[in-house]
């Protein structure tokens, strides 16, 4: 009996998306906006990944609760302070800040979402069942 190989999420290849995903339902307007804006620079130099999103949604949310705090009378400055740090952390891995973006990098052995790149991945991978190459 043959024993099947596991991959590991090491190996698994990073997923580079192509289109701005939906936002999460909890968003505001405002956020709404805020996530269309950021995804769309990411997509722009291919650095929006499935792994990515998440990050996106806690700079979206800690970006608007730092404004919101800013223009809230009961918002201390230590608050305020925390929040926007934290935003400007989280951007700055997601390379949104111009010293970040020339550190940034795209994930190596990254590939698109469109049909071809999922096709290249799938035969890469070696699912057999898919049609892939065996290593």
């Amino acid at each position: 009996m043959r024993k099947s190989k596991k991959t590991t999420p090491a190996e698994k290849p990073v997923i580079v998306l192509s289109e701005i995903p939906k936002a999460p339902k909890k968003f505001s307007a405002e956020a709404r906006s805020l996530w269309k804006k950021v995804c769309g620079e990411l997509i722009a130099r291919r650095m929006l990944t499935t792994t990515a999103v998440f990050t996106v949604e806690q700079f979206c949310l800690l970006t608007i609760g730092a404004r919101t705090a800013a223009t809230d009378r009961k918002a201390g400055y230590a608050q305020r302070l925390a929040l926007i740090r934290e935003a400007r952390l989280v951007g700055e891995t997601l390379g949104l800040s111009p010293s970040a973006q020339a550190k940034v990098k795209m994930p190596a052995g990254a590939i698109g979402d469109s049909e071809d790149d999922r096709r290249f991945a799938e035969i890469v991978g070696g699912d057999e069942e898919k049609g892939g190459m065996r290593a």
